[in-house]
């Protein structure tokens, strides 16, 4: 009998053909399918302990993130992906442990993995550099470093100077990382400078209110041993379509600080129009922000994301009315397709609609019911144990919400990681609220999760009072929304 985990040459045959035939079908699918500078992404690959029934991918998108799960048979599996244009980030969770990488349109991934030990094997692109590339961003562990830096030493800092200078530090030691790396990265190296540039300008801006992100640039903390590759910081000002397509974390900072740029004459005579109500005018005033936009194509994308992002978070009557005027002025047939699909699983998850009900077990085992907590205002946090950002909210937020607020009911929903880390991370940090754990997806589709953090306020009546909830300090301070729910 062979060895489940030895390949024969019939398997790879099997697989090859497989793979050769998945893309030739995409190939000469109608060019009406894939027009507009849509592709596809290929990831396949084996996993040689054949353990798991299914995986997850996650995908990052222009306008909306998604999350897959892809079956799993006799430790092959198959993914073939709509991509947008551009650089994408991409992971796959292997075992507890997510293999991240960048992705473009027609990229074939092949992996190799053993999801009993989350050990990735190896990972191969289409081409020699593809896999060099591919191989650098999954055994990269500067992400996790910095997750870690700024929960636990940034965050600690004095001021907003010192937490400046500590930025600039650590920023500047990753990059000089990086550039002793010019060999393996070669002619995408710029790439990787906008990607960790804007990575940290993105957690400075949400997380510590700094919006300086030049101080990153021009600093002494380090010296930058080729500044002839590193852009000077006036370049990052530019909107450039060339960083736009490089850079999934330059269109995050883009979208958001093109969305908190000064008020205007047009956004104060939208507040009056709405009598002062937030809700109302946000749709509409953001949508206008894309005037200051100069590049047409990040002009139009823009416009596109502030619909979707109205419809997640503002007022749906006038988000629709956003909707028809965007669907009326776009050009591009697919840009007005993506919106229509991006939003057709949120408009049941808006304000006043009935919160989706579940029943999960929780770590000791027992049954829980959303139905259990009739009458009561509800924090619904979806984490996932290796996230970053996730569990700076547990370690330094959610105990501060949870001591403020004896009246509400604190519900956790883990995604993602092994049951035995789960609990142990339960335990560690003394999450002494209610812990539930989706075994199988089904929360996370029912109320459209494609990223984490994710948190969503529920009223006493069971409907979703706001389905993007801020972090949790944010209702630390009086006035907020739940104060608000409570009074009802």
């Amino acid at each position: 009998m062979q060895n489940k985990n030895q390949y024969s040459p019939s398997h790879f045959m099997k697989r090859n053909l497989i793979s050769v035939v998945l893309w030739i079908a995409l190939l000469y699918t109608p060019t009406s399918l894939f027009c507009q500078k849509q592709g596809a992404l290929l990831i396949k690959g084996r996993d040689i302990s054949a353990s798991p029934a299914s995986l997850k991918i996650f995908k990052r998108g222009l306008l909306k993130d998604s999350l897959y799960t892809i079956p799993v048979q006799n430790g092959d599996f198959y993914a073939l992906l709509n991509l947008d244009e551009g650089v994408q980030q991409v992971a796959v969770l292997i075992g507890n442990k997510p293999i991240l990488f960048y992705a473009s349109s027609g990229d074939i991934i092949d992996i190799t993995c053993d999801f009993t030990k989350s050990r990735l094997i190896k990972i191969e692109g289409s081409t020699p550099l593809k896999t060099q590339l591919l191989s650098y961003d999954a055994s990269a562990t500067a992400l996790a470093k910095r997750d870690s830096v700024f929960a636990n030493i940034i965050s600690k800092a004095a001021n907003d100077s010192e937490k400046y200078r500590l930025c600039a530090y650590y920023y500047n030691i990753e990059l000089n990382d990086l550039l002793s790396k010019r060999k393996i990265l070669k002619q995408e190296i710029e790439q990787y400078i906008n990607e960790l540039y804007f990575s940290y300008a993105n957690k400075m801006s949400a997380y510590y209110s700094l919006y300086f992100i030049d101080r990153l640039v021009d600093t002494t903390a380090t010296q930058i041993p080729d500044g002839g590759i590193v852009p000077e910081a006036y370049r990052f000002k530019i909107v450039s379509k060339k960083i736009f397509l490089q850079s999934p974390a330059y269109r995050e900072y883009l979208f958001n600080a093109v969305r908190f740029n000064g008020s205007d004459s047009a956004a104060a005579e939208l507040m009056i129009k709405f009598s002062g109500d937030v809700h109302k005018a946000a749709p509409w005033r953001e949508y206008q922000k894309a005037k200051y936009i100069s590049d047409p194509y990040i002009k139009e994308w823009f416009e596109a994301k502030s619909v979707v992002f109205s419809f997640k978070n503002y007022n749906t009557e006038e988000a629709d009315k956003v909707m028809k005027l965007f669907l009326s002025e776009c050009r591009s047939d697919l840009l007005k397709e993506k919106v229509v699909n991006a939003i057709k699983g949120i408009t049941v998850l808006q304000k006043g609609f009935k919160a989706p009900g579940f029943i999960l077990q929780d770590e000791l085992g027992r049954t829980v019911s959303l139905a259990d907590f009739a009458g009561k205002v509800i924090y619904l946090n979806f984490w996932g144990i290796h996230c970053g950002s996730c569990m700076l909210e547990i370690k330094n937020e959610l105990p501060l919400l949870r001591d403020k607020y004896k009246d509400i009911v604190m519900i956790s929903i883990c995604i993602e990681g092994k049951t035995a880390e789960w609990k142990n991370t339960i335990t560690k940090y003394n999450m002494k609220y209610i812990n539930l754990y989706d075994t199988t997806d089904k929360a996370i589709k029912d109320y459209n999760i494609s990223s984490v953090p994710h948190n969503i306020l529920i009223d006493k009546q069971g409907n979703i009072f706001e389905y993007n909830a801020g972090r949790p300090d944010v209702y630390i301070k009086n006035g907020n929304s739940i104060d608000e729910l409570l009074k009802q």
